[in-house]
């Protein structure tokens, strides 16, 4: 065991200057440390209980917390403790990883958003065995689109509470699981309810297993290094709604519809497996809640080890026999050390506590505000209503494409279910195209226009342009889709408007984020519930909307709301700064950035 002195010295250092420098230029609120922004108390009054906060006692350090013998120092990533044979690294700040470390868990959520998004789609392509087994009419069978739908809206909300308690690792297994019941209750299942309640499991668990990435970008990346892994992120989310049919379509073809689903189970089974073993935790306040834990542990260790030697020692030592009278003076250099009392007498003992620890609320205070919050800044912040409206009218266009294309390529181009699935593949390659667009036009904004990304509105300038690209998308689609027209043009209007799609997601999520800070979750968790609602709702009457208006009459409807709604960002592009400030919510939150 490390003598006393090593470990004071180790727990004494100063914070490492990488570590200083990168949260210094971490300026986006990231929920893994702790958030300094002050609350918004119309968002979030207090709970009923009381915490006991600490702050300047008399003549305490800021950081510092005396407590009997104990002395308590708040833990953050930028303590540097080092203790002889004790390894901190697996604890390390998700900000400090290795570049091959973040891509590595990258890749990881990449790779379950896909799978959460292939199982949207690949229900819908299968709808004939389904419907012909269960005797189902195309509403009815739409409800299972509708169950995945409201399944993915409503599951984060009630195991964000779980994610700040427990970590995202936990919550993203415990998806990942459910996400795999769901699956095989599909495959298994002998009555449609069944498929609408495996549905129901399917989405929620994926839900979390995509919706929770966001947070895992955020543990990872600062503000300034986000749109990358961002775009790819969302790249994966999009082209897996296109590659769900696009495959299933191919498997429904040639063996029973139960393997779009047992194929999924196997693919879904893998994943976790590689997720169990390679996935860690990168919320910032858990891992500092795990580390505190462990340097306590080794600290109680040290203390009880440093009195059963004082005591033995103390037993074996000749000096106790001595008369009251033995005026033998003691040698200094003999003399036992002894340690530093505290003003009672007592040793000090040095101890480490969290401040997101004693800051957090009960489990049911943080379930009553992720279910409140995000309605709250839906229905009462202008910026949060009309971008959750833009992206969740785009959402519902992509949800409507699984009954859409199998409608107009085989009433107007004689397509099959495999050949109707092959027209999924211009979503695919649509959301690809767009990933590789946003990548670079970043970079080229960062260095011609550095700028553009020194505020929130900076990030809507390529969105005002390449958002239009929706509406464009929707008006050639459907007046190119007449027998006469050769049918690569309407494959080819769909993958135009999903890039718009694409734009318009991506720019949502980054703005929110940068707008709404220590609300950000809640922002997006906002827009999250209006997209997938929209999507839960529209597929029960694209049907009917198409075959009574016509497939260009449709597609003119939808796209002239589109080009409606693409003036949304031009407004925020000139007026966001003022929209906010009139905003009691937004410019308190503003306000309490400046003072940072």
């Amino acid at each position: 065991m490390a003598s006393p002195d090593a470990i004071e010295r180790g727990l004494s250092r100063s914070s490492s200057p990488r570590q200083a420098q990168l949260h210094d230029r971490e300026k986006i609120e990231i929920e893994s440390i702790v958030s300094n922004e002050e609350a918004i108390p119309t968002l979030e009054p207090p709970p009923h209980h009381h915490h006991t906060h600490h702050g300047h006692g008399d003549g305490d350090d800021a950081n510092t917390l005396a407590g009997g013998n104990f002395k308590y120092e708040y833990l953050t990533f930028d303590t540097d403790v080092s203790l002889p044979g004790l390894d901190l690294h697996k604890y390390h700040s998700a900000l400090s990883w290795t570049a091959t470390h973040k891509t590595i868990i990258l890749v990881l959520c990449c790779l379950c958003t896909f799978f959460a998004a292939y199982s949207a789609g690949s229900y819908s392509i299968a709808s004939t065995p389904q419907r012909a087994k269960w005797n189902l009419s195309a509403v009815a069978f739409n409800t299972g689109v509708t169950a995945w739908a409201v399944g993915f809206a409503l599951s984060p909300m009630f195991l964000a509470p779980f994610s700040e308690i427990n970590g995202r690792r936990p919550v993203f297994l415990a998806s990942a699981v459910i996400f795999l019941l769901g699956l095989i209750v599909c495959a298994t299942t002998p009555t449609f309810a069944g498929m609408l309640v495996g549905r129901v499991l399917v989405g929620a668990g994926a839900s979390s297993f995509s919706t929770m990435i966001g947070g895992v970008l955020s543990d990872m990346y600062t503000n300034e290094d986000r749109n990358t892994p961002m775009s790819v992120f969302s790249g994966a989310a999009l082209a897996g709604t296109g590659a769900g049919p696009l495959c299933s379509g191919v498997i429904v073809s040639h063996v029973s519809f139960r393997w779009v689903y047992l194929h999924q189970v196997i693919g879904v089974g893998c994943l976790l497996v590689v997720v169990y073993f390679f996935f860690e935790e990168t919320r910032g306040s858990v891992l500092l809640s795990r580390k505190a834990r462990v340097i306590n542990e080794y600290l109680e260790k040290t203390d009880h080890e440093r009195e059963h030697e004082h005591d033995h020692d103390h037993e074996h030592d000749p000096r106790k026999n001595a008369t009251p009278n033995d005026n033998t003076p003691e040698d200094p250099e003999k003399a036992e050390p002894k340690p530093n009392p505290s003003p009672g007498g007592v040793p000090t003992r040095l101890r480490y506590k969290v401040a997101a620890d004693e800051s957090r609320s009960s489990f049911a205070h943080m379930l009553y505000l992720s279910l409140t919050i995000p309605f709250k800044l839906l229905f009462t912040e202008p910026v949060v209503f009309f971008f959750s409206l833009w992206t969740a009218f785009a959402w519902a266009l992509l949800y409507m494409t699984f009954s859409v294309i199998p409608l107009v390529f085989s009433t107007r181009h004689g397509f099959d279910t495999e050949q109707s699935a092959a027209v999924f593949a211009s979503i695919t390659i649509g959301s690809i195209l767009a990933t590789i667009v946003c990548v670079f036009q970043e970079r080229v904004a960062k260095q011609y226009w550095p700028k553009l990304t020194t505020s929130p509105e900076g990030r809507l300038y390529f969105a005002c342009l390449e958002a239009a690209l929706l509406p464009i998308g929707l008006f050639w689609f459907g007046w190119t889709t007449f027998s006469s027209v050769h049918w690569i043009s309407p494959v080819l209007a769909l993958g135009c408007a999903q890039i718009g799609i694409f734009v318009i997601y991506l720019a949502v999520f980054n703005y929110l984020a940068d707008v709404y800070h220590r609300y950000a979750s809640s922002a997006l968790a906002a827009q999250g519930f209006a997209r997938n609602m929209f999507a839960a709702v529209f597929p029960l009457f694209t049907d009917q909307m198409f075959r009574r208006l016509g497939y260009p009459g449709a597609s003119s409807l939808l796209g002239g709301i589109a080009a409606l709604l693409t003036l949304v960002p031009w407004v925020l592009l000139f007026n966001g700064e003022k929209i906010r400030a009139r905003s009691k919510i937004a410019r308190q939150i503003m306000s309490t950035e400046h003072r940072r």
